[in-house]
């Protein structure tokens, strides 16, 4: 019989701690071999937020490689910070994805569990109970669903897919957190060090770290002057953690604010995207939904670990961990549900565990006085993680047993689509001076695969990378389909569906964006050539050739508008596609241009712009109309204009930016007209500018240029 001893030793504890480690890892072979195993029949690349960390490691290695010294903020994009690069590519770049998508899903668990042992600290390893609790924890946090979750698959839930960082954003906060809380007196100074560090880590890898660094540092804080008043540390060491914190704080500060990364256009972008998603959470959530969510990216046990770990702290009277947790968890819920919707729990994944980390040793210390409700309870913490092993190794995973744990084990489910977008890259390949805009409806898993394959080779600068996309989603304006877009660009990706007229005719009424997104991929499903279309091909989803522009929008007045009611963000995207000439364009009543503006390129006049309308809706959006004539082709390869509106505030910032899709279809008899809108803003701007550059043509400074003109002649204020 063991007996614990009032020393607090048990001789089993040794094998029990032994017994621990094995399983850890064992489960850790096991979910690397899982995560290989899938990862390496992957075809589909990474996209959207996942290809932006791909490109920036490889600015990065590319930077490396050049010998010269360089501001790693600053590199493409510049978005996104560097500090992924360590953990996706530490090896350096490789056009091999399958790496890139092991590593992102691999070691968020290992770099948890590693966080929480750590404040677990020695003392929960001082009898048989307590390690084995422990024990549990760790192998619970090593096993979560959001751990788990690969392909994109029509109709199964999900917190993220290959390639998102929110789960490694989330462990290294909980790192950062763990060495924050330790509250050692021994080793306080380096703790300190530590985890000043690891908390800017975290804003190296995602914006939001900042938030992050305010939670790492003011929990420090609460617990090192709780050990103060409780006379456990002096004060001076206090203090010279706080210095710690300033110095190491106060230069990321500094190097932040000087950088791209920290851009006042990155910040309007930010506020613009988190205004939409919040935009579109249209009702409060229910509690079911909510606990739908917390169970995709946590699961049952990690909850109930939790919820438990904050209870203990209440009963142990351990206030400033209590308050730590809660504060957490006050944050956490606060950017979730009130900046962001209930769809992107991942934004909510680090908050969770940083209050777990805060919280376990509460609950670690108290294990030992329950044994029976240990024993009991490990084992069926356990039971997800049995199951979740047991679909790591299936050849063939059930999705009930899937739906039941929270993971998504699909992979490879778009071959056809991918197989799709290598065969217009190899179109786009055969005239690599020409750059296509390639418009995608939506975000559904079919279509983002096709995307995909086109990005990753742009980005990369591949064999038939000479395209530009263009989506109904640019985080910048109201999501809409703007039908200008649509017919401007020169392939069109979507879902087809085999019945077009009864999906338009169920749908009068278009007043929201799903809605819209239904009727405009049923009226895309009914063009053929005589409407200005080719079918390139059609066997996932359905590649359209705007041949002609004119029958398109014909298509368009005479079988889409007539039949719906559409909102007003979607009726001011589209125009009648008249041609005004020059003369009638400058002759438009309220024109803001004394006189047609000319463009430059390379000193040389290739256009005029020869008006700009101002308006306003009744909601308060603001539409501009502007005419632009071609007169002569530009001399290097582009994808076409890309039209801009600033409003600027009485000091002359920005406060808000629009980017206009490109337009590839320029007619050298006449102006074309564009129609941009910027939406309400808190102030009133009092001056605008408007300006034009090209993609795609391989030189940093891409605009079209004016004789007096701000910006070096880059932009023209109204």
């Amino acid at each position: 019989m063991n007996i614990t001893s009032s020393q607090g030793f048990d001789s089993s504890q040794p094998h029990v701690r032994r017994f621990i480690t094995a399983i850890l890892f064992a489960w850790f072979a096991i979910s690397a071999y899982g995560i290989w195993a899938y990862a390496s029949r992957e075809t589909e690349p990474p996209v959207f937020d996942a290809l932006s960390y791909v490109q920036k490691a490889q600015a990065f290695w590319a930077a490396v490689g050049s010998g010269h010294l360089f501001n790693p903020f600053n590199l493409e994009p510049p978005i996104r910070p560097f500090g992924t690069v360590f953990f996706t590519h530490p090896y350096g770049f490789t056009e091999d994805f399958r790496p890139f998508y092991f590593l992102s899903e691999f070691l968020p668990g290992v770099i948890l569990v590693l966080s929480l042992a750590i404040v677990a600290g020695r003392n929960a390893w001082r009898n048989a109970r307590e390690t084995w609790f422990v024990g549990i924890v760790l192998i619970v946090a090593g096993s979560l669903p959001s751990y788990y979750q690969f392909a994109s698959a029509e109709g199964v839930p999900i917190m993220g897919t290959w390639g998102f960082v929110d789960t490694l954003f989330g462990a290294l906060g909980a790192l950062a957190m763990a060495f924050a809380t330790r509250a050692k007196p021994s080793s306080w100074m380096r703790d300190t060090f530590v985890s000043a560090s690891l908390a800017v880590l975290t804003i190296l890898v995602k914006p939001a770290g900042l938030t992050l660094m305010l939670l790492i540092a003011g929990s420090w804080g609460l617990m090192g002057l709780g050990a103060t008043l409780r006379r456990n540390l002096a004060r001076a060491a206090l203090l010279k953690g706080i210095s710690v914190y300033l110095v190491i704080y106060g230069s990321t500060a500094l190097v932040l604010y000087h950088s791209a990364y920290f851009s006042k256009e990155n910040y309007l972008y930010g506020l613009s995207s988190m205004k939409l998603l919040h935009a579109a959470q249209v009702t409060s959530p229910t509690v079911s939904q909510i606990f739908a969510k917390l169970h995709l990216a946590f699961g049952v046990p990690l909850t109930i670990i939790l919820i438990a770990a904050v209870g203990f702290t209440v009963w142990q009277r351990q206030w400033e961990r209590l308050c730590v947790a809660l504060v957490c968890l006050a944050g956490g819920f606060w950017l979730w549900l009130g900046q962001t919707n209930i769809e992107h729990v991942r934004y909510f994944f680090p908050f969770p565990v940083m209050a777990l980390t805060a919280a376990l040793p509460a609950l670690t210390h108290s294990s030992a006085r329950f044994p029976r409700l240990v024993t009991a309870g490990s084992a069926l913490l356990l039971v997800p993680t049995v199951i979740i092993a047991w679909l790591l190794l299936s050849a063939n995973p059930s999705p009930r047993l899937e739906r039941i744990v929270g993971t998504n084990l699909s992979t490879n489910l778009h071959a056809a689509e991918v197989a799709q977008g290598r065969a217009l890259a190899s179109i786009l390949a055969a005239d690599p001076s020409h750059s296509s805009i390639v418009y995608y409806c939506g975000v559904a898993p079919k279509v983002k695969a096709f995307e995909a394959v086109m990005d990753w080779n742009r980005v990369l600068g591949l064999k038939g990378g000479n395209s530009n996309p263009a989506l109904p989603i640019d985080w910048v304006r109201e999501h809409a389909y703007r039908l200008d877009e649509v017919i401007r660009a020169k392939y069109v990706v979507f879902e087809p569906y085999e019945h077009p007229d009864q999906a338009s005719a169920s749908l009068p009424v278009a007043d929201d964006f799903d809605k819209e997104q239904v009727v405009v991929r049923a009226w895309l499903s009914s063009l053929n050539e005589a409407s200005g279309v080719r079918i390139i091909s059609d066997d996932g989803v359905r590649v359209l050739e705007i041949v002609d522009p004119m029958k398109v929008a014909a298509a368009a007045s005479r079988d889409l508008l007539p039949h719906h009611i559409f909102r007003q963000v979607f009726l001011d995207g589209f125009t009648e596609r008249s041609f005004l000439s020059p003369t009638e364009a400058q002759g438009l009543p309220g024109n803001r241009l004394a006189a047609p503006l000319e463009l430059r390129w390379d000193g040389q006049v290739v256009a005029l712009m020869d008006a700009v309308l101002v308006s306003a809706n009744t909601d308060g959006t603001r539409l501009f109309d502007i005419y632009i004539h071609q007169q002569k082709a530009l001399p290097e390869p582009g994808s076409g204009w890309t039209v801009f509106v600033h409003a600027m505030d009485d000091a002359g910032e920005i406060e808000q930016a629009y980017v206009f899709y490109k337009d590839s279809l320029l007619s050298p008899s006449g102006d074309v007209h564009y129609r941009l809108s910027l939406p309400v803003t808190s102030r009133s701007p009092v001056r605008y500018a408007v300006g034009i550059f090209r993609h795609g043509v391989g030189r940093e400074d891409s605009f079209l240029t004016s004789e007096g003109g701000d910006w070096d002649g880059r932009r023209h204020v109204l």
